[in-house]
């Protein structure tokens, strides 16, 4: 009579084998796919300076240049009711062909480039020997809270400098509260406000001394 105690039959055991050599695979390209990944963030982290920086920008970045200003201020044109018609020189009406006419006529503007991607932008204006205008800084919606902001400003005020400015001015509406506060913050101190016939709102005057 034949043992009912032997070796399990040879499919049994195959089958088992199988799935013993499929879970040491899949283990193996579990292993694997986190190492790839772990490289993959080291480069990363090695290249986030490279990919994440305020560069200048000439006439060929232009309409990348004129997307950004557009949507970096559109949200402040819906807030002050400002339109294409009420106000047509507000950034968020910017066109590519007035920012060529701006950069030839010296204005300097920068990109903030996050991870490869533009977060923001910033001009800069010779207006004598001793003077330079901040304009068109803004930070995209949903790029805020970041220090971006901050970054392009000190960009600007570091190229002031080198341009042998003394003081920097910016020009923003009066009645953004917050911003105001946020120039007052960063060493920037009102100096006047004033009505034009052609703008909606009041316009507050900054001025940052570089002495």
């Amino acid at each position: 009579m034949q043992s009912l105690v032997h070796t399990r039959p040879a499919a049994v055991l195959n089958l088992r084998g199988a799935r013993s050599f499929k879970q040491g695979a899949l283990l193996f390209f579990i292993v694997k796919l986190a190492l790839i990944q772990t490289t993959i963030d080291q480069r990363n982290d090695s290249m986030r300076i490279k990919r994440s920086d305020v560069k200048k920008v000439d006439a060929e970045d232009a309409s990348l240049l004129n997307f950004v200003i557009r949507q970096c201020f559109a949200d402040v044109a819906k807030r002050f009711e400002l339109t294409p018609e009420n106000c047509p020189t507000h950034p968020s009406n910017s066109t590519i062909e007035k920012v060529k006419e701006q950069m030839a006529e010296g204005v300097a503007f920068f990109l903030k480039i996050d991870r490869g991607i533009p977060a923001g932008c910033v001009g800069l204006e010779k207006a004598d020997e001793d003077t330079c205008y901040v304009v068109r800084l803004g930070v995209l919606p949903g790029r805020r809270k970041r220090g971006f902001g901050e970054e392009l400003l000190e960009k600007a005020v570091s190229e002031a400098r080198e341009m042998g400015a003394k003081t920097v001015s910016a020009a923003i509406i009066d009645q953004d509260v917050e911003l105001k506060k946020w120039y007052e913050k960063r060493g920037f101190a009102e100096t006047e406000t004033r009505d034009f016939d052609r703008l909606p709102f009041r316009v507050a005057f900054l001025i940052m001394s570089l002495q």
